[in-house]
């Protein structure tokens, strides 16, 4: 029983990692999750955040964007996991500046200052959160993406 449970849970993660992704062009992103969603390139790199939780003894960070009417949609293909909350917050965080950093250099997204708050006040109270995260681990040293100090590499 707890074989087939382990191969039906590892068949749902196998057709996710396949199924979902982000797919960035110059008109934009697609979001292709359960729905697939087109969405312009937003006016600030603060409409990209972060969400984190705890499952089985791992932490899953996963990023998010506001769409231009203030509705909260997960970026697929930007979802990592660790033993270590901050790992995984930083993973994630380097998926966002990778999707931002490429908009940038083409000349397709800037940054014009605003910010949207989030619709929901405790989404709200996370993103910030893991922004203030964010900003800490990046101020002492760590390296996005990997966790590591950089004399550690």
């Amino acid at each position: 029983m707890l074989l087939v449970v382990s191969a039906g849970s590892l068949l749902g993660n196998l057709h996710r990692i396949v199924r979902e992704r982000t797919t960035v062009s110059r008109e934009g992103l697609v979001l292709a999750g359960r729905r697939t969603r087109r969405v312009a390139w937003p006016p600030s790199r603060s409409y990209f955040f972060l969400r984190t939780r705890r499952h089985l003894g791992h932490a899953e960070a996963c990023a998010w964007l506001l769409d231009p009417a203030g509705t909260a949609l997960r970026v697929p293909g930007t979802r990592r996991l660790s033993k270590d909350e901050d790992r995984a917050l930083l993973a994630a965080a380097a998926a966002v500046q990778t999707i931002w950093e490429w908009g940038v250099t083409r000349a397709v997204a800037y940054d014009d200052g605003s910010y949207c708050p989030a619709p929901n006040d405790a989404i709200e109270q996370e993103r910030r959160a893991s922004d203030r995260r964010v900003s800490y681990l990046t101020s002492c040293g760590i390296v996005p993406g990997t966790g590591a100090h950089p004399g550690a590499l």
